[in-house]
């Protein structure tokens, strides 16, 4: 909502409208109200309702989307998406958490209203980085460089990364509560279980990172057509960083369970470090130069960082953690280099 209101002054789109502050300021009450519900569903252990309630929302938006892009209504596509996303999911949210009344009544007798209060201020910093790291750079980009590239890069971020968001979103709780359980049972168990996670979702990532490149011409022909060009580049670019973002989700479950005021200002810092590195070098050099910067501090400094920052819950050597995620940065930024290479991408003048 800040953004569009003051995208008069950073794009030349002209003033929100009435309708669209309303929308936004809609979808933001509604969110709201939509945490006790859904926390509701999180103590009745209902995961499967909650994976279907996510995954009905994000399809109900872009379907809206979709409708909307093709009428004559489509300045409120994007707006729409995001409002019909969350009416969406915080109807289904509201009818699933009815048939857990026994839940709720035990949640209120759990632990004091400071302690979930407390939990509550420390979950915060790690969401407001999580919005911040999706929101900063592809807001300030159209400010610095040409509308189609920051075009591109925004819906490269939304192409590549946000399916992990959404996934990290879907499955958090999950891995909260399993978290908290096996820590309160068996502190060996817990840690093995940490070191599995953090293994299981560097995997992923990485593989995922190798295919998005390898592909990436693939998915610009298709997503994005003709009028994209070099698109392939920045969605190389994007895929380079799931081992950061990876390690983000990690940093933000496991911060959950074990707290530390340090730690939460600590991951707060480098999860913000790629995309203000980003918008700096791209306002002191070019765009090429930004992309090469979320590249270096995206793909390699920022999973490091926060490799560091949690080693104590990623029970593994730390220069074995270092070892890995070098080797598998290097293996993602060789494959980006030759594609922008290949691509003419450096010549281009962006």
């Amino acid at each position: 909502m800040v953004a569009l209101l003051t995208a008069n002054y950073s794009i030349p789109l002209g003033s929100p409208k009435l309708l669209e502050v309303a929308m936004l300021c809609l979808t933001l009450a509604t969110q709201a109200f939509m945490q006790v519900p859904r926390a509701e569903l999180v103590v009745s252990g209902r995961y499967r309702a909650m994976a279907m309630t996510d995954i009905i929302g994000t399809l109900s938006g872009c379907i809206a989307a979709i409708l909307l892009a093709q009428s004559t209504y489509r300045a409120y596509s994007l707006v729409a998406q995001l409002a019909v996303t969350v009416l969406t999911k915080f109807l289904i949210t509201i009818l699933m958490s009815l048939g857990a009344p026994r839940a709720v009544q035990q949640s209120r007798k759990g632990p004091p209203l400071w302690e979930a209060v407390a939990f509550g201020l420390r979950v915060v910093p790690l969401n407001l980085a999580s919005y911040l790291s999706r929101a900063l750079d592809s807001g300030l980009l159209p400010s610095i460089v040409s509308a189609t590239a920051a075009a591109g890069y925004a819906r490269s971020y939304q192409v590549v990364v946000v399916p992990i968001s959404q996934l990290q979103l879907s499955l958090g709780s999950v891995v909260v509560e399993k978290f908290s359980k096996a820590k309160r049972d068996d502190l060996n168990r817990a840690g093995i279980a940490s070191l599995k996670l953090w293994i299981w979702l560097q995997r992923i990532a990485i593989l995922s990172g190798v295919l998005i490149v390898l592909s990436s011409s693939l998915i610009q022909f298709i997503l994005f057509g003709p009028r994209w060009p070099l698109v392939n580049v920045t969605l190389s670019a994007m895929a380079t960083c799931l081992p950061g973002v990876a390690a983000a989700a990690f940093g933000a479950w496991s911060t959950q369970v074990e707290g530390g005021k340090l730690r939460t200002l600590f991951h707060f810092l480098a999860v913000l470090t790629t995309p203000i590195s980003v918008v700096a070098t791209a306002t002191t050099v070019n765009f090429a130069g930004g992309l090469v910067s979320l590249v270096i501090v995206g793909g390699l400094i920022q999973p490091l960082t926060l490799a560091l920052i949690h080693r104590q819950s990623i029970a593994m050597a730390l220069s074995r953690i270092f070892v890995v995620q070098f080797f598998q940065w290097f293996v993602v930024a060789s494959l980006f280099f030759i594609v922008a290479t290949t691509s003419g991408f450096w010549d281009a003048g962006l």
